[in-house]
């Protein structure tokens, strides 16, 4: 099984991601997701991401920009069915950890 990395919002809630793995990656199921730098203080966020469909994702192609601008290797996942939820939290995190590749126009 997977170690969960825990992730701190605006609002002081705490999400538990974990590492993206293939059978997620390619599943319809709706979430939230992180590319990220994996240090001893947490993850550096560089993007935060939801989706109603897990598969649409281009994960190649964000994984690849964010290692080369921001050096965030890690692609964490939190499966969350809710619309509503899944936008929420997704604002708390971008309140609280600014992603550069949230507010930078992506190429």
């Amino acid at each position: 099984m997977t170690c969960p990395i825990y992730v701190v919002g605006a609002s002081g809630a705490t999400y538990s991601y974990v590492p993206l793995h293939p059978d997620i990656g390619a599943s319809r199921r709706a979430g939230n997701y992180l590319f990220a730098r994996l240090t001893a203080e947490g993850p550096q966020i560089a993007l935060a991401g939801e989706s109603e469909n897990l598969s649409a994702v281009d994960w190649e192609g964000i994984r690849a920009q964010a290692q080369t601008g921001h050096d965030a290797a890690a692609v964490l996942v939190r499966l969350n069915v809710s619309r509503a939820v899944r936008q929420a939290e997704h604002q708390d995190l971008i309140e609280r950890h600014h992603p550069p590749m949230n507010t930078a126009p992506r190429t």
